[in-house]
């Protein structure tokens, strides 16, 4: 009978159980994790200046990956000069997405920066005076409802966030005493606070459906502070506090490299402090740039965490963007933005070629056991189970053949066994002829003759 060794047996079955695990792992994925209602997606999904072909492929690769939101930050000043990059990413690209969500910033403030069109001359104040203009200006207001609206009506398709700042606590720092961990002048933030108040009221009046956000910068251990001391001027100005992570460092630039529990603290603290509010992560990422102290598995250690802190999260948590999808070309950020940059362009999940990063695969098994995208089967496992198939083949092909060659020897050793050969512990020999005895004639009388007629008469008699 085939397979007769218990060993050969148990081997088989772990063969064909081994890839059956992985499968249905996979297969289960979906029904594991009951995730919240947090919009997952990117910001600025692949956007390289003047070279379209690529951002369609990452708008096409987003969907792929269950983008459900981007979000992009544009100073006002900058859209002013040209605004049709903001037509071209709404018609061109997210027009042929309407499963992807539009969160988008018009920006008063871009960190350290003011970012008004030229014709309103602001600078950084401490005092009122008829000197000053001020951020809470009436025609600087005006313009920027004006503007809001050109926005809207230009992108032709449904904005579902808007800003009016971006890390806005990197201004304000200026004003900031880091030792007492208190603003020395608030004139200037009491201005900003106002004017976003207005803006927010505006908002609501004349388009209803989008909600506002207030973005903080959120990346070294100083920006909790300010955070702390500035989140109450905006209480009456937005639906959503927004947090930009982008890439968490030290207070001296340092890539600092955050365990779970670290990643999740800092977020919970954000998400307390916010509270009835909601948060938003609109830009957060981790390089792969080993000369930056980046690594590929570092990448993906932190997506991991990342996902679990959504679900720790849940329904306090707006949306999580991660920025772009494919890492820019080498050299592009060092000559176009600025040489310092350049090792953040290793931000993607993707190379620049194509290649999936650790950090891709880790993305797709988290989407797809949180139902955003079909089963996925990451290569590894897929080669796994390929290698566990191969052995069920190649081990039933050497069972089956080894199992054929026992049966041949065995019969050809039976034909040449001695015919009286004994099997086992029973005696089969070959029986002999026994010899027939003559029948000897017997002599009857004639008395007994006589009785025995009659009683073959009498046995007729009866019948």
């Amino acid at each position: 009978m085939l397979l007769k060794s218990k060993k050969l047996r148990f081997t088989l079955i772990v063969a064909i159980l081994l890839p059956i695990s992985f499968v249905s792992q996979e297969v289960q994925a979906d029904h594991q994790i009951q995730g919240s209602n947090t919009k997952i997606g990117f910001s600025w999904i692949n956007s390289v200046a003047g070279i379209n072909e690529l951002a369609a492929m990452g708008y096409s690769k987003a969907v792929e990956m269950g983008c459900q939101i981007e979000h992009r930050d544009y100073s006002w000043l900058l859209l002013d000069q040209n605004y049709i990059q903001v037509y071209e990413w709404a018609q061109v690209f997210l027009s042929l997405y309407p499963e992807i969500d539009l969160s988008m910033t018009i920006s008063l403030i871009t960190g350290g920066f003011l970012t008004i069109p030229g014709n309103y001359s602001i600078e950084p104040y401490t005092e009122i005076n008829e000197n000053v203009t001020r951020l809470n200006n009436p025609r600087l207001v005006s313009g920027l409802k004006l503007f809001t609206d050109f926005m809207v009506n230009i992108t032709g398709i449904t904005i579902d966030y808007i800003s009016f700042g971006s890390e806005i606590n990197t201004f304000f720092s200026q004003f900031y005493n880091f030792t007492s961990n208190s603003f020395d002048n608030t004139v200037m933030l009491e201005d900003y606070a106002d004017l976003c108040e207005q803006m927010y009221d505006y908002v609501k009046d004349n388009h209803s459906d989008i909600d506002v956000l207030t973005i903080f910068r959120y990346q070294t251990i100083f920006d909790i502070d300010l955070v702390n001391s500035m989140i109450d001027y905006f209480d009456s100005a937005c639906d959503i506090y927004g947090i930009s992570p982008r890439i968490f460092t030290s207070n001296y630039g340092y890539l600092e490299r955050l365990n779970y529990e670290a990643l999740e603290n800092r977020t919970k603290w954000m998400a307390n402090r916010a509270y009835p509010k909601k948060i938003a992560i609109t830009n957060t990422y981790v390089i792969s740039d080993k000369r930056a102290g980046g690594s590929e598995t570092y990448q993906a250690f932190f997506v991991k965490n990342l996902f679990r802190v959504i679900d720790v999260l849940g329904d306090d948590l707006e949306f999580v963007c991660w920025y772009r999808i494919f890492d820019f070309p080498p050299g592009y950020l060092g000559m176009l933005v600025n040489p310092y940059l350049e090792v953040h362009a290793t931000a993607g999940l993707l190379t620049d070629t194509g290649r999936s990063k650790y950090s891709y695969h880790v993305w797709m098994e988290e989407m797809a056991a949180r139902g955003r995208i079909p089963t996925y089967y990451a290569p590894w496992k897929i080669a796994v189970g390929a290698v566990g198939l191969t052995l069920i083949g190649g081990f039933l092909v050497f069972a089956f053949v080894m199992e054929g060659l026992e049966s041949y020897k065995t019969k050809d050793e039976l034909e040449k066994l001695p015919k009286d050969i004994t099997f086992g512990d029973v005696d089969e020999k070959k029986p002999t002829k026994k010899k027939k005895k003559k029948k000897s004639k017997k002599v009857t009388s004639d008395s007994e003759k006589v009785d025995k007629d009659s009683d073959e008469n009498k046995l007729d008699l009866e019948l």
